[in-house]
């Protein structure tokens, strides 16, 4: 039998080449060349391309999470975060408080979607924040655009990095009126709302869950009566639904039916719909939802089904007093799709927008989305905005109408088919705070400390930011005046001009805008220890 046999191989094994003490010599040489030049560009990427930061606090929750402790549902399963209080993480050594990273006592949390008490333990740890790449001196190239989340030094402490959402711009003036933003930009005749829906990756960023259908409690039979109650948000209207205990409805008549949401059995135990800051509900002032997203999935289980998605809100059609108009988007058996609402003096329907699509296909889920924010209301099918239609009043108007209702009246309606209603949802957007427990927002309509109300003004390099955990929030709202040098090198022509600096951030105070969680939380395999289990799944660009 022959043998092949490789010449090299053969000859490495028979005769080792002799030992190269000069190549060795140049290889070490080259190897640490490489490292340093490696080590210097990092240097020089870190400095001037993209550099790591921590979030230390929740004030951008849920978005971007500081130290918090993270919590699934055992009922549900929904997964939550929570800010850990500061009561529950003091301990006392020789005499002295310190904040520790671990709970210092059993702490009681809620679920928002079930109610569920969930107990966590004296010990448990709590859980880092956020880490995120942020792209470093992007504004030397580009100006900075609103609702970009940003970082930047403290104007009070600059040795203090800060990170919030930008909401003003330079030569702006502002108001935040019922939870939304007002602006005036040079040019502009009057203020006029500013809308996230003009970039819907910020605007979904921020939408902050009511409840979605797919979280149900395992013992929901049991938990009919009792301070524990819990029954489905959803109700029947008409029709013969199937709801109670479902993560998917069902309509069960061809002909179709309605179904409501009540928010009284959606409503948090604890009072607030901000479920992160529920240890410190307390200080929250109850706030209303007017701008929502209620989004479902239909399943058709034949051909010729419409539906609709309604909402209620101050629309400007007609007066200030207008008060709670349907806002509602449909598809017909034919895919005509429409918004519209109904004129308050006749009761007939105004179309709003209108465009044809296809008809939904029986048998197949179609994901289908109202959203009314910002004075806009859109209609998104497979994820896509098929119509959009938009308001502006005049600012006078703004200031003098009512405020709106704590909550709208969401419907949704189906005819011509019997149908299965998949993820069905609501989210809330955010509501910009003008007070909290301790004094007025800058730019609030109301009077604050026997002063009359004034806008937020901004020279030609300042900005305005603000936390998207809007009443737990320390930013641009509630700050005192910046450091003595910072107003000295940097707001000296705008104070002389009789301005105040007060929560502005001058733009060389800006260092970048955040773009990417590339280390959230790792998961560990006892709570009461150090996590080490990648987080990928939490890994996410920011929006």
């Amino acid at each position: 039998m022959n043998e092949t046999t490789d010449p090299i191989q053969t000859q490495n094994a028979q005769t080792p080449p002799p030992y190269d003490t000069d190549a060795q010599g140049d290889s070490i040489k080259e190897t640490i060349e490489s490292v340093v030049i490696a080590l210097i560009l990092a240097f020089v990427f870190r400095a001037y391309v993209v550099e790591a930061f921590v979030i230390p606090t929740g004030s951008m929750a849920p978005t971007l999470l500081g130290q918090h402790l993270r919590v699934t549902c055992n009922q549900c399963g929904y997964q939550f975060t929570v800010d850990p209080d500061e009561r529950s993480r003091t301990e006392q050594r020789r005499g002295l408080e310190f904040q520790a990273n671990y709970l210092t006592r059993t702490v009681t949390v809620i679920c928002p979607m079930c109610h569920n008490e969930i107990i966590i333990d004296r010990g448990t740890r709590i859980s880092a924040g956020d880490r995120i790449l942020v792209h470093k001196y992007i504004y030397s190239f580009a100006e900075p655009k609103r609702w970009d989340v940003v970082v930047f030094k403290n104007p009070q402490e600059p040795q203090v990095n800060f990170i919030k959402r930008l909401v003003g711009l330079p030569n702006e003036r502002l108001w935040i009126i019922h939870g939304n933003l007002y602006v005036r930009s040079p040019g502009d005749a009057d203020f006029h709302i500013a809308r996230k829906g003009d970039r819907p990756q910020a605007q979904r960023a921020v939408w902050q869950p009511v409840y979605y259908s797919r979280y149900v409690p395992l013992d929901y039979a049991q938990r009919t009566t009792g301070p524990n109650a819990w029954h489905t948000p959803w109700v029947a209207q008409s029709g013969h639904w199937e709801l109670q205990g479902r993560r998917s409805y069902q309509c069960m008549d061809q002909t179709g039916g309605s179904i409501i949401f009540d928010f009284n059995r959606a409503k948090p135990r604890h009072g607030s719909w901000y479920p992160y800051d529920q240890a410190k509900s307390r200080y929250l002032s109850p706030e209303p939802i007017e701008d929502v997203r209620l989004a479902a999935a239909f399943q058709p289980a034949a051909e010729g089904l419409s539906i609709a998605l309604t909402t209620t809100a101050r629309l400007g059609l007609h007066s200030r007093d207008a008060g709670r108009l349907p806002v509602r988007a449909a598809i017909d058996a034919k895919g005509h799709a429409t918004l519209s609402t109904l004129d308050p003096d006749d009761n007939k329907t105004i179309v709003l927008a209108d465009t044809q699509l296809h008809p939904l296909p029986a048998g197949e889920t179609t994901p289908v989305e109202l959203w009314y924010v910002d004075q806009q209301a859109s209609m998104w099918v497979n994820h896509r905005r098929v119509l959009t239609w938009q308001y502006d009043l005049d600012f006078q108007t703004i200031r003098e109408r009512r405020p709106p209702p704590m909550t709208p009246s969401i419907s949704i309606e189906v005819h011509g088919s019997a149908v299965t209603l998949h993820q069905v949802q609501i989210d809330r957007d955010l509501y910009y705070s003008d007070h909290n427990q301790n004094q007025q927002a800058r730019g609030s309509t109301h009077r604050r400390n026997g002063f009359p109300p004034r806008p937020v003004t901004l020279g030609p390099d300042h900005f305005f930011c603000m936390g998207d955990n809007s009443p737990m929030s320390s930013d641009g709202r509630y700050w005192n005046e910046p450091q003595d040098w910072i107003e000295y090198r940097l707001f000296q022509d705008w104070v002389a001009r009789g301005n105040d600096p007060a929560g502005l951030v001058p733009r060389p105070l800006m260092m970048g805008r955040a773009f990417f969680v590339y280390f959230p939380a790792p998961y560990g395999l006892d709570p009461k220890r150090r996590g080490f289990i990648p987080n990928f799944g939490d890994m996410r660009f920011i929006h």
